[in-house]
């Protein structure tokens, strides 16, 4: 369950620019709005700096394997 939330809402934030501007200004918001898993959520908190930087994520789903 976590890995399909997850995959879907990185796709969110790729795609969606009022999605991505609302999880850097409250991501504990949006995980309470959107049922977001405590799980799911700990790996968006990584994800969150890289984004906001603009920085390149890499190849799809680096961020899922060890």
């Amino acid at each position: 369950m976590e890995e399909q939330q997850l995959c879907y809402l990185v796709h969110r934030l790729y795609s969606d620019e009022e999605f991505r501007l609302a999880c850097f200004n409250d991501l504990k918001g949006v995980a309470a709005s959107e049922h977001i898993e405590p799980l799911v959520l700990n790996v968006l908190e990584k994800l969150i700096p890289h984004l906001a930087l603009g920085t390149s994520l890499g190849p799809p789903m680096w961020w899922w394997h060890p």
